[in-house]
């Protein structure tokens, strides 16, 4: 008698497929803002709508320290915007240059009960990422 493979349906992704989805969401806004800031009639409105939107995408905005000595204050040196929570939930992390600027965009998703996992983008949503980074405050 042959043993035969089972077959077993490939286990779902909510997470990345969240990550993603996201990410693709991010580079069509940095993207549609772009040509719109590039061209020249007069798109204000739209800029407007898009600025908003963007704005509006993250649930939370978070910084933390490098490690420094007691009683000193340490440079803010990452960064943490929060886009969805739960499960699953998605985040862009990355350094802060010394002006508390991004300095890097980093997609990171998480399940229940799985630790933050690093999503691979190729390099203009990586880029997208970025700006859409940039669009925020990390300052003290």
């Amino acid at each position: 008698m042959n043993a035969t493979a089972i077959d077993t349906p490939a286990r779902e992704n909510h997470a990345l497929d969240a990550a993603l989805s996201t990410a693709a969401h991010i580079a069509r806004l940095i993207r549609l803002h772009d040509r719109l800031n590039e061209s020249a009639s007069d798109h204000y409105d739209w800029l407007e709508a898009i600025q908003q939107q963007i704005d509006e995408m993250p649930l939370s905005i978070l910084v933390r320290s490098d490690w420094h000595e007691p009683g000193h204050i340490g440079e803010t040196d990452e960064y943490e915007i929060l886009l969805c929570t739960g499960g699953p939930a998605v985040r862009i992390t990355g350094p802060l240059t010394s002006f508390e600027q991004p300095h890097d965009a980093f997609l990171q998703c998480q399940d229940w009960g799985t630790p933050w996992q690093p999503v691979a983008v190729d390099s203009e949503t990586q880029l997208a990422l970025y700006y859409f980074a940039c669009n925020f405050w990390f300052g003290g």
